[in-house]
C-alpha cells in the first residue's frame, strides 16, 4: 500500500513526512493482524479545520439524504435526523482538536483518510500518537474494501432496521480498529496502552479535553447509562463520537473474539456478511455471538435481541 498526502492545508508541514512514514509503517501491520487486504493505494488529506468539519458532515448529510430517498421517512423523522445532524456539527466544531485521523467517503464513493495538522499540533503528537490513529484509519480502509462498502453503509445508515441490520455496527467497527491499533503499537512500541494525554498538548487543546471530560461525567449522572445500555448510531446521536469507553470495552470484545478457535475467520467474513454482526445482547458476552456465528452455526439464523434498537 502506498499512502498519497494531499495538502490542502499547508500549516505545520512537519506532520507530512510523519503521517507518510506512519502509514507505510503502519500498513502492513495491520494486513498481516486482520487479516484484510489494504488497496494499492490510500490518499491522506491533510486539511484545515473548516474543512475538516465540512468533509465529516457533507458525508453524514449525503447519507441521511440516502435514507430519506430510499426508505420512504416520514416529515416529522426527516426533520428530527436533519436536527441531529445540525447538533453532530456543533458537537464537532467543540470537539476538532481532539481528532488525530479520520475515515470517511468523499463525494466519489471512496475512503480517505483525512487529517487536520493543527489539530495534531495542539494534541502535541509525536510518532506514536501518529501512528495510532493512522493505524485505526487504515483498520477502516480494510473494512470497507472488504465488503465493498457494506460495513460503512451500515455505519452511516440512521435506519438499522429498516436496512434489515439488526446488529451493532458501529460496536464492531470501532473496536476492531481500536484492537488493530492497540497491536500495532504493541509490535511497534512495547505498549499497548490507550491513547491518553501526551503532556504536550496545548492550552487549547487542554480546555477542549477537560470540556469533554466534564461532557461524559454530567451525561453519566444525568442517565446512569454504561457504554452498552444502549445502540449508539452516529445517525441518530447529538453527539459526534460514540459514548465515554465504548471503544475500550469493544476493543476488549474484539480481542476475546480473535482468541477464539477460528475467531479470527469469522471477525474477518463480518464485513462481507452483515448478518455476524453482533447485536446488542451478544456484544454483552462474546459466548452468544459465538454460539450463533462459529463454523457449523446457522449464522443467518434471528438473533437474540433482533427487535428494532431504534422504532420508528
Amino acid at each position: 500500500m502506498l499512502p498519497t498526502l494531499v495538502t490542502e492545508c499547508p500549516a505545520h508541514e512537519e506532520f507530512g513526512p510523519m503521517l507518510h512514514a506512519a502509514a507505510r509503517q503502519a500498513a502492513p501491520l495491520v494486513e498481516e493482524i486482520t487479516q484484510l487486504p489494504l488497496p494499492e493505494a490510500v490518499p491522506i488529506r491533510l486539511t484545515s479545520k473548516l474543512g475538516f468539519i465540512f468533509d465529516v458532515i457533507d458525508e453524514q448529510r449525503r447519507a441521511l439524504e440516502c435514507d430519506v430517498q430510499e426508505l420512504g421517512l416520514s416529515w416529522q423523522e426527516r426533520t428530527d435526523l436533519r436536527s441531529l445532524l445540525v447538533q453532530r456539527e456543533e458537537d464537532l466544531t467543540r470537539k476538532w482538536l481532539l481528532c488525530t485521523a479520520s475515515t470517511l467517503l468523499d463525494t466519489a464513493g471512496g475512503p480517505v483518510i483525512l487529517v487536520m495538522p493543527d489539530a495534531l499540533y495542539h494534541q502535541g503528537a509525536g510518532e506514536e500518537e501518529i501512528t495510532r490513529g493512522i493505524a485505526r484509519a487504515l483498520t477502516h480502509i480494510a473494512q470497507h474494501e472488504a465488503g465493498r462498502g457494506a460495513i460503512t453503509r451500515a455505519r452511516l445508515t440512521a435506519c438499522l432496521t429498516d436496512r434489515d441490520l439488526p446488529g451493532y455496527p458501529a460496536f464492531l467497527i470501532a473496536g476492531h480498529a481500536h484492537w488493530t491499533s492497540q497491536q500495532v503499537i504493541q509490535r511497534l512500541w512495547g505498549t499497548a496502552a490507550g491513547l491518553g494525554v501526551t503532556g504536550r498538548e496545548s492550552r487549547e487543546c487542554q480546555a477542549a479535553l477537560q470540556a469533554v471530560a466534564e461532557e461524559d461525567r454530567i451525561r453519566g449522572l444525568m442517565h446512569q447509562m454504561g457504554p452498552l445500555d444502549r445502540v449508539w448510531m452516529p445517525g441518530r446521536s447529538a453527539l459526534i463520537s460514540p459514548p465515554n469507553g465504548l471503544d475500550d470495552v469493544a476493543g476488549a470484545w474484539v480481542a476475546a473474539a480473535a482468541a477464539l478457535d477460528a475467531g479470527l475467520e469469522r471477525l474477518t467474513a463480518v464485513w462481507s456478511d452483515l448478518a455476524l454482526l453482533p447485536t446488542l445482547a451478544e456484544a454483552r458476552d462474546v459466548e452468544l455471538w459465538w454460539a450463533r456465528v462459529r463454523p457449523g452455526a446457522n449464522a443467518h439464523e434471528q438473533p437474540q435481541d433482533a427487535r428494532s434498537p431504534h422504532p420508528r
